[in-house]
C-alpha cells in the first residue's frame, strides 16, 4: 500500500533484495491511498537495470493503452502530472534546464512513445464519404469492432456537424462509447433542457428499452440535474450520485468534453463515461450508461425496503 508515498520505494528495495514476485496495480489504484503503480517499477527498472541487473519481458509500448482501458472501466482518471501515465508527465518546456541534465538514453525513455502514446492527428472532414471514412479507418487502423460501419460514419458526421475537423483520438473514443451502447438495455432517443437566469431548468429526455419509448420529464438545480432525474423518472430508479468529472483529452474551444459518473445503488457502485464536444450531452449519456450497467448488474430485482436512495436506513 502507498500510505507513506513509498510503495514504488519499498517495492524497489524489495526487489534489490531478492523479491522476484511483486504486486502493482495501473496507476496505484486500490483502498486508501492505493498501491505500488505498475508503470514506475516498470520504468524504474529501466532506469536502475545496471544497479539491479534484473531483466524484464514487458511491453513499454502497451502501458498506455492497458492504463487508459483500466481508467475507462473504473471510470477514474489519472492526475495529469502522475508519473508515467499523466497526460502532462512527458511535457516540458523546450528551454528547460532539466531536461538538458538528461542523459540522452534517459531523455528517449522518458517520451510519450515509450509508452505508446502517439500524437494525435487528423482524422477527417464533414465532406469525407462512406468509402472514404471506411478507408480513412483502414489506412489509420481503426478496427470498428463489434459497430457497424454506417452506424459508425453517422457518428462521425454528427461530430463533424459540430466542429469541422475531427481527429484520431476522438474516433476512437466515439466508438469506444458506441460499443457500450450495443447491448444497452435503454438508449437515449433525444432530449431537451430549458433553463435560463430566472427559470428553474426543466429537462425532457425519449429513451427507448426493446420497443418502448419512454417520455420524462423533471425539474432540478441545473440542466444536467433535470435531465438525470428524468432518466430516473423514466427507468423507475434514484440511484446516489457520488462522483461527477469532467475532462478534455483533445484542445481547443471545440474539445470534446470526457463525462465520468460514478453511481451509488443498495451499496454497490456503477460507473459511466461518455465523451462530446456538448457537455451537458456527455453528461446525461454517461449518467445512463452508469444506469444501464446497474440495470444489468441484476440489482434492482434485490429487496429495496431497507434503501433510501441507495443507502442503509439502517445497519
Amino acid at each position: 500500500h502507498n500510505d507513506l508515498g513509498l510503495a514504488t520505494a519499498n517495492t524497489l528495495t524489495a526487489i534489490e533484495c531478492g523479491a522476484r514476485h511483486v504486486e502493482c496495480t495501473i496507476g496505484g489504484i486500490g483502498a486508501r491511498s492505493g498501491n505500488t503503480p505498475f508503470e514506475e517499477v516498470v520504468f524504474a527498472l529501466e532506469v536502475l537495470a545496471g544497479r539491479l541487473e534484473i531483466s524484464h519481458s514487458i511491453d513499454l509500448k502497451q502501458i498506455h493503452e492497458v492504463s487508459r482501458l483500466v481508467n475507462h472501466i473504473t471510470g477514474v482518471q489519472p492526475h495529469p502530472n502522475k508519473a508515467i501515465i499523466g497526460k502532462c508527465a512527458f511535457k516540458e518546456p523546450a528551454a528547460s534546464r532539466s531536461q538538458n541534465s538528461l542523459p540522452e538514453w534517459k531523455r528517449s525513455l522518458f517520451a510519450a512513445e515509450t509508452i505508446g502514446r502517439s500524437p494525435d492527428v487528423s482524422f477527417g472532414y464533414q465532406e469525407m464519404s462512406l468509402s472514404g471514412f471506411k478507408n480513412q479507418l483502414e489506412s489509420q487502423g481503426i478496427a470498428l469492432g463489434g459497430i457497424d460501419l454506417e452506424k459508425a460514419y453517422h457518428l462521425f458526421q454528427a461530430q463533424t456537424r459540430r466542429k469541422k475537423e475531427v481527429t484520431r483520438k476522438e474516433i476512437l473514443l466515439m466508438l469506444a462509447d458506441a460499443r457500450l451502447e450495443v447491448s444497452a438495455p435503454y438508449s437515449l432517443i433525444s432530449f431537451n433542457v430549458m433553463t435560463g437566469s430566472n427559470t428553474q431548468p426543466v429537462g425532457v429526455v425519449e429513451i427507448k428499452r426493446d420497443k418502448a419509448k419512454l417520455v420524462e420529464s423533471a425539474s432540478g438545480g441545473g440542466a444536467i440535474d433535470s435531465l438525470c432525474r428524468a432518466v430516473d423518472r423514466a427507468v423507475g430508479i434514484s440511484p446516489k450520485l457520488v462522483l461527477y468529472s469532467v475532462d478534455s483529452l483533445t484542445e481547443g474551444k471545440d474539445a470534446r468534453a470526457e463525462v465520468t459518473i460514478t453511481l451509488s445503488y443498495l451499496g454497490k457502485s456503477f460507473h459511466g463515461h461518455y465523451g462530446s464536444t456538448d457537455v451537458v450531452e456527455a453528461s446525461l449519456r454517461a449518467y445512463l450508461d452508469a444506469v444501464n450497467r446497474l440495470i444489468i448488474s441484476g440489482i434492482t430485482e434485490s429487496a429495496e425496503e431497507f434503501y433510501i436512495d441507495g443507502e442503509h436506513l439502517w445497519e
